[in-house]
């Protein structure tokens, strides 16, 4: 996740109103209100949530698989809602009572059974956490009262261009509201797409990314950056995942590999040529999206540790090409400052870190690295 912590996946900045263009949204989200429901979670251990100041855990959606109506919304609300010292995503057996209801109305809504993909070797959080990567919780029903739709899914990748709206139920807005919104990259499980309207808004965590044919395309889960421009922008998780656990798919939560261990044998053995020209090219395979992970944070670490071998001068070069591709990310610049740093190339340290600080004036660890090398 680009230059995502754990309290930006928690409170995210969704859109506020369904931008005016040219798309209509589809007649399936014609009752989105009551298609965006709320979870309210309570554990047979007494816990709640995190924190007092959380009403609800994000949204959550019913689906209609053809043979059975089940009930999704985003996994990492389990940082949010869980029992007291859960480690992984293990919650059957914990829960009391967990509620979806649309915002607003606790007469309706359905009861939740069973997690259909618990985990007990899925870590929550900490280096082996893989929430982002499969950001879906999805469960049985146990009961439902009154009336709501249930979405129907598609499985076939979307497209650059594609139109998407998401109902969803912020927590600082009265009603859920109805997003919409443009696919500016899928690769792999991951599908970023606009922020068409700035706000602070949490709470639209686990809702629907419906297609213009009314058909879920994957969950939305957290903020991330326009892939051309670094502008603020969303992403989800695509329904490749989902379907994977309707079809009891072996080896369903195994964390994506970090893209230094397919990396430095190739940096060891033929330099650091081959190993950036090699990482190129994984970008541009779908495929490599499925099983590697190729966001920038996961490229940054091989500098991290090259820099820890004292290798300076590859570590720059390394930490130039992770800018050329992502400029964007103030943690890169900062990253290559200090390789120039220790090379003793503090001109250049010196102004990477000036250029980082006329976009981000308020980064304190740039002003102090800056003050160190002296302005």
């Amino acid at each position: 996740m680009i230059e995502i912590t754990r309290l930006s996946l928690i409170f995210l900045s969704f859109s506020v109103i369904a931008k005016a263009q040219n798309t209509s949204p589809p007649a399936a989200l014609s009752d989105w209100q009551k298609i965006a429901m709320i979870n309210e979670v309570w554990y047979k251990d007494g816990s709640r949530y995190v924190h007092s100041s959380f009403e609800y855990a994000g949204t959550g959606f019913l689906l209609d698989t053809g043979q059975d109506t089940i009930a999704i919304t985003a996994k990492h609300i389990l940082w949010i809602a869980q029992p007291k010292q859960l480690e992984t995503v293990a919650i059957n057996g914990e829960i009391d009572k967990w509620w979806l209801h649309p915002k607003g109305d606790s007469t309706i809504g359905v009861y939740l059974d069973q997690l259909l993909n618990e985990d007990a070797e899925e870590m929550l959080g900490g280096p082996s956490g893989t929430i982002g990567q499969r950001d879906w919780l999805i469960f049985s029903i146990k009961e439902k009262l009154g009336n709501l739709p249930a979405l129907k899914a598609r499985y076939t990748p979307v497209e650059e261009g594609e139109k998407l709206f998401y109902p969803a139920c912020p927590y600082q807005s009265k009603d859920c509201i109805l997003g919409e919104a443009e696919v500016l990259s899928a690769k792999g499980n991951r599908i970023v797409f606009t922020k068409e309207v700035p706000g602070f808004i949490g709470g639209a965590s686990g809702s629907p990314l419906v297609d213009s044919q009314g058909r879920v395309v994957g969950v939305l889960g957290g903020t991330s950056v326009h892939p051309d421009n670094g502008d603020p922008a969303l992403y989800g998780i695509s329904t490749h995942y989902l379907k994977k656990v309707l079809t009891k798919s072996p080896h369903l939560n195994d964390p994506l590999i970090p893209v230094g261990d397919v990396l430095w044998p190739i940096l060891n053995a033929k330099g650091i040529a081959a190993a950036l020209t090699h990482w190129r090219s994984l970008k541009q395979s779908d495929m490599a999206h499925f099983y590697l992970d190729l966001l920038p944070e996961a490229f940054n670490q091989v500098g991290k540790e090259l820099l820890e071998l004292e290798q300076f001068e590859q570590a720059s070069t390394w930490f130039e090409a992770s800018f050329a591709d992502n400029p964007w990310i103030s943690s890169t610049r900062k990253l290559l400052a200090q390789a120039y740093e220790q090379q003793g190339k503090k001109e250049q340290a010196r102004r990477t870190l000036q250029k980082l600080l006329e976009k981000w004036p308020e980064d304190k660890e740039a002003k102090e690295a800056l003050e160190r090398l002296g302005r």
